[in-house]
């Protein structure tokens, strides 16, 4: 399985093609981010800005999205770049990123983990 890392040689001032890169070092605990649902089954935007401002604010040495744990495979590709989005951009540089990749084909995980970059 691939995985998109957010590398911490970059600087802030680069951008990818989903959204800015940061250049903080990875420590401490890094907790999967849970994808909050609303009841049509969309992503609850509001909600996963305010879960990653609580993780920013309280210690975390990083956050992960979307992993097994936020049920990303329930997301459509595009809901997946939508959240990832959303946290780097909630986010704000605060703590790393660790956009997964997981895909049952290596091409699709490898092309999903460079979108990343």
């Amino acid at each position: 399985m691939a995985m998109g890392v957010i590398r911490p040689r970059r600087t802030q001032e680069q951008k990818g093609p989903i959204g800015k890169l940061i250049s903080k070092e990875i420590g401490r605990i890094v907790p999967i981010i849970p994808t909050p649902f609303r009841s049509d089954d969309s992503i609850h935007e509001q909600d996963l800005r305010r879960i990653v401002r609580w993780i920013g604010e309280h210690g975390a040495g990083g956050m992960c999205t979307p992993a097994y744990a936020s049920e990303y495979y329930k997301l459509t590709d595009e809901e997946r770049d939508q959240v990832v989005s959303i946290v780097i951009d909630e986010n704000d540089g605060r703590v790393p990123v660790v956009a997964q990749a997981n895909h049952g084909s290596a091409s699709v995980a490898a092309a999903t983990a460079a979108r990343y970059e």
